[in-house]
This record gives structure tokens, sequence and C-alpha cells, in this order.
């Protein structure tokens, strides 16, 4: 099964023509024509969009299905995720000179993030982050960190410099009903003990803004989001 005939299988149990989502995506018809005729993959941004579109989740559309560049293969249900980490790779002068793109950060907790095997893509490295290691980005769905970080946004992370209430960070976290791990963005805003020495983590969001407070021992990893200066020396 290709990528192709996902699309449109979803798009079909949808009742959506062609020309409908091609509008909820500001594109053309012959854009979806294209991807469900296999002429032309969609990009990661407009995979991230069809799955809230279709009501479906990314692996739904292209597990299995071997394309995106061959290289994409995200975590099934069936089959419990590895914790989000930094790749453990050989650095090359074309890695020191880019950041690998790993993840989706869910901005709302009852949502799924996606933890991604392989790299889906890169970009370029800022100069002032030239002596940094395992640095990767995310891609962030979902709105309750907006507007400072809005779906779609791609945020660059590092799992190196210690994490300080008012830090947005990106938090993989197990979910102990279920034994599965989600990746979500939030606000770190303290650690807490209670009167049997257990620690918690307080996290926060924008909107709505609320309170989500998580046990220590299902946190997996909290790793910070670069701001402006930190990424551009400024």
């Amino acid at each position: 099964m290709t990528l192709g005939t996902q699309i449109k299988k979803y798009r079909l149990a949808r009742n959506l023509t062609q020309l409908q989502v091609a509008e909820m995506l500001n594109l053309t018809k012959g854009a979806v024509t294209s991807w469900e005729k296999d002429r032309q993959n969609p990009t990661v941004q407009n995979i991230l969009k069809l799955s809230e579109i279709l009501g479906v989740q990314v692996s739904d559309i292209i597990y299995r299905t071997g394309e995106i560049s061959e290289a994409i293969r995200i975590a099934s249900n069936k089959k419990p995720a590895e914790p989000l980490k930094p790749p453990q790779i050989t650095l090359t002068p074309e890695h020191l000179e880019s950041i690998p793109i790993f993840n989706h950060a869910k901005g709302n907790i009852d949502d799924r993030g996606y933890i991604i095997e392989v790299p889906i893509g890169k970009i370029a490295r800022p100069i002032a982050l030239s002596n940094h290691n395992d640095l990767y980005a995310v891609y962030i769905t979902g709105d309750t960190m907006t507007p400072a970080h809005d779906a779609g946004d791609l945020r660059v992370i590092t799992p190196h410099i210690p994490c300080r209430p008012g830090d947005t960070v990106i938090c993989v976290v197990n979910e102990p009903e279920t034994d599965q791990k989600t990746c979500i963005i939030k606000k770190f805003e303290r650690i807490e003990t209670n009167d049997n020495g257990q620690e918690s983590i307080a996290l926060s969001q924008h909107n709505p803004r609320e309170e989500l407070i998580l046990d220590k021992i299902n946190l997996i990893s909290m790793h910070k989001i670069l701001i402006t200066r930190e990424l551009f020396g400024v």
C-alpha cells in the first residue's frame, strides 16, 4: 500500500473531495491529486496537517508505506516507542553544519506526540551553536503553547543545558496506564517533593492557561528549547 492510496482511503472515509482537502491546506487540487497518484510526496508539515484534517495519526498515513524519503518510520501503537534521545551518529563535516529533525511534539497532553526512529530531515546549524553537541529539532503540533509556539513551528533542542524554571521544554513522558510514551512541549515551572520524598515536575501551558503535575518517575527526559539569543548569539 502506497502513501497515495493511504491518503485517498482516509479522505474518502471522511467524505471529503480532493478540492476540499486542498482548500484546507491552502493548496491546489492538483497537489492533492499528485499525492494520491504517487507522483509527488507531501512535505512533513503537510503530512501533519493531513493527519488533523483526516482525523488520523501520522503513523496511520505513512506507516509501512516505505516512502517519505524511504526513511520515516513512526512507532505504531502495537510497538512501544523508544524514548526520545539525540541520534548516536559519527560526526562528519556535513553533520557539524546541520541539525537533525527527529520528532513531533504535541502541545496537548491528551494527544500523542510521535517518537521517530530516524531523522526526517535537517536544518542548517547556526554559527553560534557550532560547538554544541547532540542538538536536535522537533516540529510542534497542537495549540496549547500558542502564540509563543504555534503548530508547524520548528524548535531546536539541547539535552545538555540544565532546565531552569521558566524555560520552555520538550518532555518525553511514560504513560503509566498504557506503558507508552508521549512527547509534549510545555513550560517548566518547578520540582515539588511530597511528604514521602517523592518528586514531581510542575509544567504549564499558555492556551488555556493551566498547570500539569507529572510524577518524576514517569519523566523519561526533559530538554531545553533554545531561545533566540542562544541560537544566534545575540
